[in-house]
């Protein structure tokens, strides 16, 4: 064969490769975070919004986490970085202490009325509103989907993919985050706990990285609901992915001045003996109040209609857009125009 056919044989392969990759690779991060694909009317004034918040949050209090800042999903580096970085083991008491300290942080994100945007492509994100009642309202950056997260458990998703309506149990990303932080000290197999040496000791952050590896440790980031909860997920994830062998790593950087609760998360899986950047999450930051209205509770998702719904969803989106200008405005931001 010639060297000019060897080429392009060559090149064909690694194009196959890539576009495999890439195809489970959309289903892998969107398993990963609970959002079942199929499940918005588009609300381009929520997502404008989001746009504007998104556009400055390096400007903000995340921009001092760099660490992460200049890593792309879907990056592969060479090998294992983290066995290949030095790195020590944390257990018992050592290992307690940090995980009393993320959750903290996550359980503050959780609990009062933050935003926080996840990178899941190169020009692909989602965007979680919390408060603090235990509500999340989900939406990804083309506004092709939504989830309400109610304080119940409960969770109502609508896409344009198949313009249904979903009703049930899930899960948002930082409740994944929490379920692998808790896997480090519940005695999971296949879990665990180290704190990376940094190259230089003139910094204010230190990282950590929780490392999974098997199905009963990676089966641990959906225990927020129960057993069953957890298999469902995991046999979702598994059936996207059938040859890949489940192993999953957390890095999680957080500051250690004491002063603030800034914390930067990347999610990194493993396949063939290399790790690639699943999503990122660069920080938070706090906005104003917002809540879920009574009616989220006591419609019967089974059987209201999309007039309905959309009503619903207008005055849900027209609240949390004129909370969002306000604090856009007050931050000096700049003002959102209208589309």
């Amino acid at each position: 064969m010639s060297e000019e056919k060897t080429t392009v044989v060559e090149e064909t392969k690694d194009t196959a490769v890539a576009e495999k990759k890439n195809g489970w690779l959309k289903n892998f991060i969107w398993l990963m975070m609970g959002v079942i694909i199929g499940i918005v009317l588009g609300f381009a004034i929520f997502t404008a919004s989001m746009g504007s918040v998104a556009k400055d949050l390096s400007n903000t209090q995340t921009s001092q986490v760099e660490a992460e800042s200049e890593v792309e999903v879907g990056d592969a580096g060479d090998g294992i970085s983290t066995y290949l970085f030095e790195h020590k083991t944390l257990t018992g008491e050592d290992a307690q202490a940090v995980k009393e300290k993320i959750n903290s942080t996550l359980e503050y994100i959780k609990t009062h009325d933050t935003y926080v945007q996840i990178q899941t492509g190169e020009a692909s994100y989602e965007s979680y509103l919390y408060n603090d009642t235990g509500e999340c309202f989900a939406q990804s950056s083309d506004a092709s989907y939504h989830a309400i997260f109610r304080n119940d458990g409960k969770t109502i998703k609508y896409s344009d993919a198949n313009a249904a309506i979903a009703f049930g149990k899930d899960t948002e990303v930082i409740s994944i985050v929490q379920s692998a932080v808790n896997a480090i000290e519940n005695g999971v197999e296949g879990v665990q706990l180290f704190e990376m040496i940094p190259a230089s000791e003139d910094t204010d952050y230190i990282e950590y990285r929780i490392d999974l590896v098997g199905e009963d440790a990676v089966k641990a980031c959906y225990q927020m609901h129960d057993e069953e909860f957890a298999q469902i997920m995991y046999d979702n994830l598994t059936s996207q992915v059938p040859e890949w062998e489940p192993h999953l790593i957390f890095v999680i950087i957080v500051d250690t001045t004491g002063e603030t609760q800034q914390i930067a998360i990347t999610c990194l899986y493993v396949e063939d003996n290399e790790e690639y950047t699943n999503w990122i999450m660069q920080g938070y930051f706090d906005v104003y109040d917002w809540k879920l209205g009574q009616e989220w509770y006591d419609t019967d998702f089974s059987t209201t209609d999309g007039a309905a719904y959309g009503e619903m969803m207008d005055t849900l989106i027209t609240d949390i857009d004129t909370m969002l200008n306000q604090y856009i405005k007050d931050n000096d931001f700049g003002i959102i125009e209208e589309t």
